[in-house]
C-alpha cells in the first residue's frame, strides 16, 4: 500500500525533472537561439506590413498567400514568435536558477581545511620560513592579507591554520548579471507585442484637424504648420505646432520637428512628411463681389468647386494638374523648379452649363494657370489663388516595452564589465609548525582565467618574515 501510494508522486518528480532539465539545458537554448535567427532573417528581408497586392506582385499569389497565412508579412506580432520569445525566456529564467545554484556551491560553500598534500604539489605555490612562534605568524599573514583587501576565512586543526583567501568576488556573477540582462531584453520585447501594448501607425492632419488615440487616452490637434525654403528650394525647417487635450482635461501645447518629437503618455509623435493639402482661393462676380473656394486637394483626380455668379447663374470650377514649383520655360512649356510647394500653382477651367450631365464640351471654358501672383479671368469673373494649405503628416510609435530593453542593455553591460573587468582572485595558505620552524605555504588558486600573484606573495612574504 505504501509503494502504490508513492509511486505517482515520483512518477510526477521524475516528469518534472526531465521537464526542467530539457527546457533549461543548453541544447534548446541553441535550437531556441536557431530559430528566432531564421525568424528575425526572414522579417528583416522580407518588408513588413505592406499591402498585399504589393507582396503578390512580388512573390505570386500562391507564395503570398502561404507566406499571410503564418505571418510573415507581420511576423513579429505573430503567436508562434511571441510562443517562441516566450521559451527562450523560460529557458533563460531556469538556467539562470542552475547557474545562480552551480555559483553558490562552487564559490560560497568551499571547504577550508583541505589535505596538506594540496600545498606540496600544487603548481605556483610560494613557501616561506616566517621568524617566530605559530600564532605571530598567523597574526601577520592575516594583517597582510587584510593590507590587500582579501576577505579571509580560517580553519584550524592543532598544528595547522589553513586558510581560504579571496576578493573580486562579485565577478563570478557577472555571467549571471548578463544573463538576466538578456533575460529582461526578451522579456521587453515579449510584453511591447502584447496586443493593445504597442502601436505604429501614420496620420496626416491639415490645420484645425485632430486626432484621438484610445491607447492613450488623449489626442492632439494641428494647430499651425509652418514650412521654410532656402533659395536652392531646399527645406530648412518644417513645424508643426500641436494642442494636446488628455481625456482628464490637461492641455498644452508644443511644436515638434523633425528629430524632436512630442513624448507624452508613452507615445511618441514624430514630424514625418507634409505636402499640399486643401487649396484656398478666392472669385470675384462681375457685381465686384468676393466669394472664397476651398478645395481639398488630390493627387490623382480634378478638383471641382461651385462658382455662383448671382441671379440663379452657377458655374463649376475645375482644378487639375496641380504644379508645386510654378515656373514656365522659354519656349512656353509649364514645369516645376522642384517638390517643394515654393510657388504652387493650380490649372483652372470652367464648367459654364451644368443642367446637363456629362456637360458639353462647348461649354467647358479654360481659365489657365492660376499662382499667388497671377490671377486668371473668364469673362467678367476673376480667379486668385490666395493659399495652398499644406497637410502635416506624423508617426505615431508607442513600445512600453522599450524602458525595460533599455535597463536590459544596462545590466548586460554591467555584468560583462564585471566579467572582464574584475578578476576574482583566490589564494589559498597553510601556516604549520614543522622541526625547522614555522613554514608558510602558499597557493594562487586560477579560477575562470589565469591571475598572476607573484605581486600579492612578494608583499605577502615581507610582511611575515
Amino acid at each position: 500500500m505504501i509503494s502504490d501510494s508513492t509511486q505517482p508522486r515520483v512518477a510526477e518528480k521524475d516528469l518534472l525533472d526531465i521537464l526542467w532539465n530539457e527546457l533549461s539545458s543548453v541544447r534548446m537554448a541553441i535550437w531556441l537561439l536557431s530559430i528566432s535567427a531564421v525568424a528575425i532573417l526572414v522579417g528583416t528581408l522580407v518588408e513588413q506590413n505592406q499591402p498585399f497586392p504589393k507582396y503578390v506582385a512580388t512573390y505570386g499569389p500562391t507564395l503570398s498567400h502561404i507566406m499571410q497565412t503564418i505571418g510573415v508579412f507581420d511576423l513579429y506580432h505573430t503567436w508562434w514568435f511571441e510562443l517562441l520569445m516566450a521559451f527562450i525566456s523560460i529557458n533563460l529564467i531556469l538556467s539562470n536558477f542552475n547557474r545562480a545554484e552551480k555559483i553558490l556551491k562552487k564559490y560560497y560553500d568551499v571547504p577550508v581545511r583541505i589535505d596538506p598534500g594540496y600545498f606540496e604539489s600544487a603548481v605556483g605555490r610560494m613557501e616561506a620560513k616566517v621568524p617566530g612562534t605559530l600564532e605571530e605568524a598567523a597574526l601577520k599573514l592575516e594583517n597582510a592579507f587584510l593590507r590587500l583587501s582579501y576577505r579571509i576565512r580560517l580553519a584550524s586543526d592543532g598544528l595547522f591554520r589553513y586558510y581560504y583567501v579571496d576578493k573580486g568576488r562579485v565577478a563570478i556573477w557577472g555571467s549571471f548579471i548578463a544573463h538576466i540582462g538578456l533575460l529582461l531584453l526578451f522579456v521587453g520585447v515579449i510584453y511591447g507585442h502584447f496586443p493593445g501594448q504597442s502601436f505604429e501607425r501614420s496620420v496626416a492632419l491639415l490645420e484645425g484637424g485632430s486626432y484621438y488615440i484610445p491607447e492613450s487616452h488623449f489626442s492632439f490637434r494641428l494647430r499651425q504648420f509652418d514650412a521654410e525654403w532656402d533659395a536652392n528650394r531646399r527645406p530648412l525647417l518644417y513645424r508643426s505646432t500641436l494642442a494636446v487635450l488628455d481625456d482628464n482635461g490637461k492641455e498644452f501645447t508644443q511644436p515638434i520637428e523633425v528629430n524632436h518629437p512630442l513624448v507624452h503618455r508613452g507615445v511618441k509623435i514624430y514630424q514625418a512628411t507634409y505636402g499640399p493639402g486643401r487649396i484656398l482661393g478666392h472669385y470675384v462676380d462681375g457685381a465686384g463681389k468676393s466669394h472664397p473656394f476651398s478645395v481639398e486637394y488630390s493627387e490623382d483626380r480634378m478638383m471641382f468647386f461651385p462658382i455662383k455668379l448671382g441671379g440663379g447663374k452657377q458655374w463649376v470650377g475645375v482644378l487639375r494638374h496641380f504644379v508645386p514649383d510654378f515656373a514656365v520655360a522659354p519656349n512656353g512649356e509649364v514645369g516645376s523648379l522642384s517638390k517643394e510647394p515654393v510657388n504652387p500653382a493650380c490649372y483652372l477651367m470652367a464648367v459654364t452649363r451644368i443642367d446637363k450631365m456629362p456637360p458639353d464640351p462647348k461649354s467647358i471654358k479654360p481659365v489657365g494657370w492660376l499662382t499667388k501672383s497671377h490671377p486668371g479671368a473668364l469673362n467678367d469673373v476673376k480667379f486668385y489663388l490666395d493659399r495652398v494649405s499644406l497637410f502635416s503628416g506624423f508617426q505615431l510609435r508607442r513600445d512600453p516595452g522599450v524602458p525595460i530593453i533599455y535597463l536590459s542593455f544596462i545590466i548586460i553591460l554591467i555584468g560583462v564589465g564585471m566579467t572582464f573587468y574584475i578578476h576574482h582572485k583566490v589564494i589559498r595558505a597553510l601556516v604549520r609548525e614543522t622541526p625547522e620552524g614555522v613554514q608558510l605555504s602558499l597557493v594562487g588558486v586560477r579560477r575562470d582565467k589565469e591571475q598572476e600573484y607573484e605581486k600579492d606573495f612578494s608583499f605577502i612574504k615581507d610582511r611575515v618574515s
